[in-house]
């Protein structure tokens, strides 16, 4: 992993300044959080325990971007820290990738100018 610092989200700072100063990203994987997280380019580790947080979580371990989930029922140490190798050697260009994909995306332009084709008929 690189030197950059951990820090705790949650704390005032919005996920666009936080998480592209990061090596990885430590969360639930909500919908929020998990575009996010790889919208920034950096490699998440994901521990669900609700609602959409799998379906998230699987997505972007099909991505490439994450390793399997931590299971939350037994979040272990060594858990985690086979989850941040991972993400520190296999995954970091591809996180990379991803982020910049999904930064050179108009996600709303592209949404508009698809209902109007659907409109237009």
């Amino acid at each position: 992993m690189s030197t950059r610092k951990l820090a705790l989200a949650g704390c005032g700072k919005s996920y666009a300044a936080l998480f592209p100063r990061t090596a990885a990203v430590i969360h639930r994987g909500g919908s929020g959080t998990s575009h996010s997280a790889a919208r920034a380019g950096v490699p998440s580790i994901v521990t669900p325990f609700a609602g959409d947080q799998f379906f998230w979580a699987e997505r972007l371990r099909l991505a490439g971007v994450v390793p399997a989930a931590v299971d939350r029922r037994r979040p272990k140490a060594e858990a985690f820290a086979s989850a941040l190798d991972f993400a520190a050697v296999r995954v970091q260009s591809r996180a990379r990738v991803l982020g910049e994909t999904m930064r050179a995306e108009n996600g709303v332009m592209d949404a508009v100018v698809a209902l109007a084709r659907i409109v237009a008929g």
